[in-house]
This record gives structure tokens, sequence and C-alpha cells, in this order.
């Protein structure tokens, strides 16, 4: 398919449509012969928005403010790279399985923080 004809799948996709999409322009033969388990790959495609609707931040905030629970360390995390120590800190807000507060993942998203969704085909 041509670039501009290659929209997200919807979440009924078949798994081959989605990993397509995913791999987009590399085949799923070419990423699963050279770089599954080999090499790390990083796919220049110069559309920013490409992965949209993957899923978004919004999303997140609905599925927080639902009532979705996110454990940290099993659903979510934050965290930022600290120079200084040349790391990741943690900026999780209670312990290990604590349902993540949308208030504190928020303020942490306005601070500057990366959030790590884990498992997200589990929010479709």
């Amino acid at each position: 398919a041509e670039p501009d004809e290659l929209l997200a799948p919807q979440s009924a996709a078949e798994p081959d449509e989605l990993l397509a999409w995913l791999l987009w322009p590399m085949s799923p033969a070419t990423f699963f012969e050279q770089y599954w388990e080999k090499k790390p790959l990083h796919l220049r495609r110069r559309r920013p928005a490409f992965h949209g609707e993957v899923f978004s931040k919004a999303a997140l905030d609905r599925h927080l403010a639902g009532g979705t629970p996110m454990g940290y360390g099993e659903r979510l995390n934050l965290a930022r790279f600290d120079e200084k120590l040349g790391k990741k800190v943690d900026l999780n807000r209670g312990p290990r399985g604590e349902p993540a507060k949308p208030r504190d993942v928020e303020d942490a998203w306005a601070s500057g923080a990366s959030l790590q969704v884990m498992h997200m085909q589990q929010f479709h």
C-alpha cells in the first residue's frame, strides 16, 4: 500500500495486518529475518503522528478517570532520566501494584516525566 493509504487498523484487525502497520515501511518478513531477537530496530517514517491512534495520552487519561486499575510497576511506570545521575529515576508514587492516581500521573506528565504504559492491548 502507498504510505498515504496506511491508516491505523481498527482494534478488530487481524494480527498480521496490525503487525504490518506497526512495522511499515519494513515488511514483517524482513523484521523477523533480520531483527527479531537479533538487534534493535529504529524505523524513521518522518510522520510524527503515525502511532497517534495506537494509544494516546488522552486514552490513558480516560482509563484512569474511568477507574481502570493501573498499578505501578504492573501497568504503568512514571520515570525521568536524570543527567546528573546518568540513569533513569523512578517517579512512581506508590509501591508495585498500587493503582496510579490520575492527578499524580498528570503532575508527572506536566513535569516532563515519561509514562510507560505496559500491556496496552488490554485497554482496547
